[in-house]
């Protein structure tokens, strides 16, 4: 059987098993294309419920048929800023049928029937992120299209779209980023035993950001490399034992809930009542 259709190359009939369709869709400049067999639904422009301290990538939510998806930030994915524009959503599905989500991009475009064959790998010069990402690329009249892979943009995969930090897989440094950038001054990060420097970025960023950093001190630490670059960087507020920083972190928590002006003047009375040591960090 035979399929009429304009491909990559402009040839105008291919064999119905070198065939793909690629639903097309932009963001920024560049074009992108997903197996429309992987599609379940283009809702279009829509406008998103944010959700509060979730990751960069993730756009919002959005109603869709009874239910609740989360939307994924292809702009995000990308590196590119936050458009001003209503984006548009695809709704996809990984193959088994247990996770269904969102997609957001700037636009959705037609339908190109492409040959398999014509697929090209990823350029070695790609960054990691990207090459992680990208199945591949069509040579198109109009430019290259990128064929994505859905299964990859998933919410409960995207973790591993992030290059290794300091050589480590999950890092405790993007952690301490990305709350940095949602908490600001109201950051506390602490810094617990751990081999080498992983943290001491994102602690610094905490720090940079009027948070407060904590470090475990040599003495109860099982190996003081992560708090001791911390430490000895001079961006931890205090280096403390385990006790002791469990009573600091104690005497912040009830300083917080109480509303009331002298709310942590209190929480120092109590502390003080309780003989506990203050380290100076109120």
């Amino acid at each position: 059987m035979k399929i009429v259709g304009q491909n990559a190359q402009g040839a105008q009939v291919q064999e119905e098993d070198e065939c793909i369709s690629l639903c097309s869709m932009f963001a920024g400049d560049e074009s992108f294309g997903i197996d429309t067999g992987k599609i379940r639904e283009v809702l279009g422009k829509r406008e998103l419920e944010r959700i509060p301290m979730a990751p960069a990538f993730v756009a919002g939510v959005v109603p869709y048929r009874g239910d609740v998806l989360t939307a994924i930030s292809f702009r995000a994915l990308l590196g590119l800023h936050e458009s001003t524009e209503v984006g548009c959503v695809l709704v996809l599905e990984d193959d088994d049928g247990e996770e269904r989500f969102g997609l957001m991009v700037d636009a959705v475009g037609g339908v190109v029937t492409v040959n398999r064959k014509m697929l090209e790998a990823n350029p070695c010069t790609l960054e990691a992120r990207c090459k992680w990402l990208f199945d591949g690329a069509y040579k198109m009249p109009g430019g290259l299209m990128v064929q994505l892979d859905p299964q990859k943009l998933r919410p409960s995969r995207l973790a591993e779209t992030e290059e290794p930090l300091n050589h480590c897989r999950p890092s405790v440094g993007y952690l301490f980023l990305s709350a940095a950038r949602m908490y600001g001054a109201r950051m506390l990060a602490l810094v617990l035993t751990g081999m080498g420097s992983d943290g001491l970025d994102g602690a610094r960023a905490v720090h940079d950001c009027g948070g407060v950093v904590m470090a475990q001190d040599e003495g109860t630490s099982a190996v003081w490399g992560m708090p001791g670059r911390v430490s000895e960087a001079g961006i931890a507020a205090a280096t403390l034992s385990l006790d002791a920083m469990a009573r600091e972190v104690n005497q912040r928590v009830s300083a917080g809930r109480l509303a009331t002006p002298g709310g942590i003047a209190r929480a120092e009375e109590l502390a003080s009542q309780r003989g506990e040591a203050r380290h100076g960090l109120y």
